[in-house]
This record gives structure tokens, sequence and C-alpha cells, in this order.
């Protein structure tokens, strides 16, 4: 969840994000697959996506006995 704030609070969202959209390298969290980024204020949908992009990643990780405190997006 902290990607997904992170590029929120640069103004974006993924538009698509999955786990299959996430790699880590090295110890380090890789987001990829990002033409599609949404500009959160010029996108009358940008809120929207970025619920969409919340939901995807915290499902996938609830869905696999991650602490649901954890995963709430």
């Amino acid at each position: 969840m902290d990607v997904v704030a992170t590029l929120a609070e640069q103004g974006f969202t993924h538009g698509d994000l999955s786990v299959y959209n996430v790699l880590v390298h090295d110890g380090r969290l890789m987001l990829i697959d990002l033409p599609q980024a949404v500009d959160l204020a010029a996108n009358p949908l940008g809120l929207t996506y970025l619920r969409r992009d919340a939901d995807n990643i915290a499902g996938w990780f609830r869905a696999r006995g991650t602490d649901e405190h954890r995963a709430d997006p």
C-alpha cells in the first residue's frame, strides 16, 4: 500500500495495478507497465482508478492470508 500512497502523493495512480505489475529486485519494489498511469487531478476518474489499484493489491494479499489491518486499502 505504501507504493500506491507514494504515487498518489505525487498526483498519480498506476491505472491498472495488480501483483503482476509489482516486482522486487535486490530488495527494492519496482512497478512496471506504467504507460497508462493516471493523473489524479486531470482525469475525472482518477480517484476511481486509485481505489481500484488499492483494492486489487489489497485483495490479492488478503486472499493469501495477510492480516486484514495490513491489507486494508
